[in-house]
């Protein structure tokens, strides 16, 4: 039952295996004779009727499927290692008619690991934005400060945007009170943008004591569906204002809330302190920029079975950074007001992005030899080890114990070639993005 490859490009092989019909045979009576049990038949004790009498009575064919899925995962594994394949996905197997006494022919597909064909990249050019630390960030870093370390008072005039506003207010839609639409005693800081958009706006100028109609349309997308796209009214009562006291920005300031004790020494740590996560953001552009840029110079077919495999593991990170905060998936997504399969969608650039980029980094740790030292290895453990508070020696033993060895020198290797790529580029300022664009590269 020798494997026959009849193609294989573009990251998807094909190939033919001939099943001799006395070898499917007998696992058509192994099949039988596990199953046998379930079948009822008139005139025999269940699971004493013979097999043919049971494939007269439910067809030939009866215990066949059975048959041929229980011989598929040996034949699979036994062509692959004779054709030297690496497969990245499940096969697909389509089975011609099978005829009583002759052989079967199963023909399979299976995608495979692309082989990546690198091009020139010892010169390779990447634009980064041009990273400062501005006057408007320290005085931002200031002012996060001052509001940290402003006083709530109680305010006797109008109310303002940022002032802190408690209210009794009862919501209703075409003449009738609706359910969640009351609240008594409610802290509402006007401009967060907690309610409905317009419901805010309309309190500005209000005063303690003062009764006001509140009228709104909910958002068309809103999540309680017998209310989206609705008008409706809202009787507020307001019981009280409160706004912020904050202290004067001075060198007592500083003392308070810093360890300098002059406001230009705080003002400079500030700056300092922005400088290095700066520079951390800069080593981080510059990282992905030699893995895209790598990557553009380089040529592959993407089987779409490994992206659908990495966005299945983002997602699976994602439920599991969400199950730290007490979130689950389907929270996540009523929040988000999507959906888990929405959510596949999005994940689809990002995911080939990261494949993309992991292939063309094995491909080049190849090309230049990169290796891990005994040394690399154990500072590795050694840095993992305080991460998550143990014994070196403890953590070195279960890493091994669990056959990931391989997986943590993997990582060290593309760390390793990513620091090999950003000694070998040139970079080129560019005008500071306002956004940042999404992250290619984890850090180590």
């Amino acid at each position: 039952m020798k494997a026959e490859l009849k193609s294989k490009e573009k990251s998807v092989a094909k190939f033919e295996i001939v099943v001799d019909y006395n070898t499917f045979n007998e696992k058509v009576n192994e099949v039988y004779k596990k199953n046998r049990s379930y079948f009822t038949i008139p005139g025999f004790r269940r699971g004493k009727a013979p097999r043919s009498i049971v494939e007269r009575s439910y067809g030939e064919g009866v215990f066949y499927e059975d048959a041929i899925n229980a011989l598929i995962p040996g034949l699979f594994e036994e062509a692959v290692k004779d054709l030297e394949l690496d497969p990245v996905s499940q096969p697909s197997v389509d089975v011609d008619e099978i005829k009583k006494g002759e052989d079967i022919l199963l023909k399979f597909e299976v995608d495979l690991k692309p082989v990546p064909v690198v091009g020139d990249y010892s010169k390779l050019e990447v634009e980064i934005p041009k990273l400062e630390v501005t006057e408007e960030m320290v005085n931002q870093r200031i002012k996060e400060d001052l509001e940290s370390n402003a006083r709530i008072i109680e305010k006797d005039g109008a109310a303002e945007n940022g002032d802190i506003v408690n209210i009794d207010y009862a919501g209703e839609t075409d003449g009738e009170f609706f359910q969640g639409g009351t609240d008594v005693g409610h802290d509402l800081v006007l401009g967060s943008k907690a309610f409905i958009p317009g419901f805010e706006e309309q309190l500005i100028g209000v005063k303690k004591n003062d009764k006001v109609d509140v009228r709104v349309t909910f958002p068309t997308e809103y999540h309680a569906k017998e209310l989206a796209g609705k008008e409706a009214v809202f009787h507020v009562t307001v019981n009280g204002i409160k706004g912020k006291e904050y202290p004067a920005l001075d060198d007592e300031f500083a003392k308070d809330v810093s360890e300098f004790d002059t406001l230009d020494e705080y003002k400079k740590s500030i700056f300092e302190e922005l400088n290095t996560q700066m520079d951390e953001r800069r080593l981080l552009e510059k990282q992905n920029g030699v893995v895209k840029a790598l990557v553009a110079v380089t040529k592959m077919d993407i089987p779409q079975s490994m992206v659908q495999d990495k966005v299945e593991e983002e997602l699976h990170q994602l439920e599991h950074n969400l199950s730290s905060s007490g979130l689950t998936l389907a929270q996540y997504c009523q929040f988000m007001r999507t959906s888990e399969a929405a959510l596949k969608i999005q994940m689809l650039p990002v995911a080939e992005t990261k494949v993309a980029g992991d292939l063309a980094l094995e491909k080049f740790v190849e090309l230049e030899k990169i290796e891990v030292t005994d040394e690399e290895y154990e500072e590795e453990v050694n840095k993992l080890a305080k991460e998550y508070d143990k014994a070196p020696k403890e953590l070195k033993a279960e890493i091994e114990g669990y056959g990931t060895s391989e997986i943590l020198k993997s990582g060290i290797k593309r760390g390793k070639a990513i620091d090999k790529l950003v000694e070998m580029a040139k970079f080129v300022e560019t005008k500071q993005k306002e956004e940042k664009e999404e992250d290619t590269v984890e850090k180590q």
